[in-house]
C-alpha cells in the first residue's frame, strides 16, 4: 500500500483526508476486516476502540464493498 498524499492534520481532529492506492487485494483484505469489525464482533464501546460511530464504519464499509463488486466486474469482463 502506497500513499500518495495526505493533507495537515487538523488540530484535535487527526488527518482531515487523504489518498491510497492499493491493489485489488489490498483492498478486499481491507474490506473484509472491516466487516468483521463491523458485523462478525460483538464489541462494547464500538466508537472509543474504533475512533468512528458504527454507522459510520458500516457507510465507509458500504462504499468499499461496492468498490470491490465493481473491480470484480472489470476482472470476470476482462478475462
Amino acid at each position: 500500500m502506497k500513499v500518495l498524499k495526505t493533507t495537515l492534520p487538523l488540530p484535535g481532529k487527526g488527518l482531515s483526508s487523504a489518498e491510497v492506492e492499493m491493489s485489488a487485494e489490498e483492498l478486499l483484505i481491507i474490506t473484509n476486516a472491516l466487516n468483521e469489525v463491523c458485523n462478525g464482533l460483538e464489541m462494547p464501546e464500538f466508537s472509543t476502540r474504533i475512533g468512528v460511530d458504527r454507522a459510520d464504519a458500516m457507510c465507509l464499509l458500504g462504499d468499499m464493498s461496492a468498490l470491490c463488486d465493481r473491480i470484480a466486474g472489470q476482472q470476470t469482463a476482462s478475462g
